[in-house]
């Protein structure tokens, strides 16, 4: 049985790779969290949004905008429905989720992103 601290293990070691510019090895990663994620946890938990947060500063950072800008309306559509706005998580998801949009150059008028 897969569990919840093997997620978590995979997720910081995929953020190790990202800090070390290993993009490939941290996507490996973290979709195996997701895998794990997906059969432990609902699929709308903010752990759920951390990772599509993550995944989606990988391709941004790999300046995959359209890849990132999906992974990061992923993961802002779970933080509004689970927590308030004036939340740390949240302004940080909005932040990425806004710089993603400008560098790739596209509004997405179907969220509120204030």
């Amino acid at each position: 049985m897969e569990h919840l601290d093997t997620a978590t293990i995979y997720n910081n070691i995929a953020l190790s790779y990202t800090a070390q510019g290993k993009y490939d090895e941290a996507l490996n990663l973290h979709q195996k969290a997701m895998v794990i994620l997906e059969k432990v946890m609902e699929t709308e938990h903010l752990y759920v949004a951390m990772t599509y947060s993550n995944i989606a500063k990988i391709y941004t950072l790999q300046r995959k905008n359209s890849e990132a800008l999906e992974w990061y309306f992923n993961a802002l559509t779970i933080y509004l429905k689970k927590i308030r706005r004036r939340t740390p998580a949240y302004s940080c998801n909005i932040c990425e989720y806004r710089g993603c949009i400008c560098v790739y150059g596209r509004y997405c008028g179907s969220i509120e992103v204030v």
